[in-house]
């Protein structure tokens, strides 16, 4: 547990004018993700950490995740800190992302939407690359429950406007096959 002045006087920090941005220059190592879970236990708001390199948002985001007691196998719905990574491939080439990445970008960009408060950490080359307009990206998701009864032709209509492919045999990511009345 912390002594009661340090948390005071963050707190003072925190919520005295906040307006915009504020900078927190000189913390080394470990005491950056300490300072950040503070902030995070203590503001309840959206927090974006931006370091330079991925490597270098790669280690704060497993030093946050122990200050703030998350643990990684957790369901991605349930938590607050998440990883924000880049493409890692230039422009012009004809490569896709690698999956996981695309499916960080896209927790990340949830988050930021249906949370109130999430912590992303990232890099200035990440931020750069574009996203998919907010409006675009809340029709794009169905929220799925296990035992949840929903009208099959409206998935699959909606499945299909955003990309899949209604084959009689699933092979390959991005297909689906309606048998059954499941």
């Amino acid at each position: 547990m912390m002594p009661s002045s340090i948390d005071e006087k963050l707190q003072a920090f925190f919520t005295a004018g906040w307006k915009g941005e504020k900078r927190i220059h000189g913390l080394k190592g470990g005491a950056r993700a300490f300072f950040l879970s503070r902030l995070a236990a203590l503001s309840r708001r959206p927090i974006l950490a931006i370091t330079p390199t991925m490597r270098e948002a790669e280690s704060l985001f497993s030093d946050l995740a122990f200050f703030l007691g998350e643990d990684a196998a957790a369901d991605p719905l349930k938590k607050r800190l998440h990883l924000f990574p880049s493409w890692e491939i230039l422009p012009l080439e004809r490569l896709s992302p690698h999956p996981e990445n695309v499916a960080a970008r896209l927790e990340g960009l949830y988050h930021l939407v249906e949370s109130r408060d999430p912590v992303l950490i990232s890099t200035p080359t990440a931020l750069m690359q574009r996203v998919i307009p907010k409006e675009i990206f809340k029709d794009a998701y169905v929220y799925l429950v296990a035992g949840q009864e929903l009208a099959r032709e409206r998935l699959v209509q909606h499945l299909v406007r955003w990309g899949y492919q209604s084959l009689p045999l699933v092979e390959e990511r991005g297909d689906l096959s309606i048998s059954g009345a499941i």
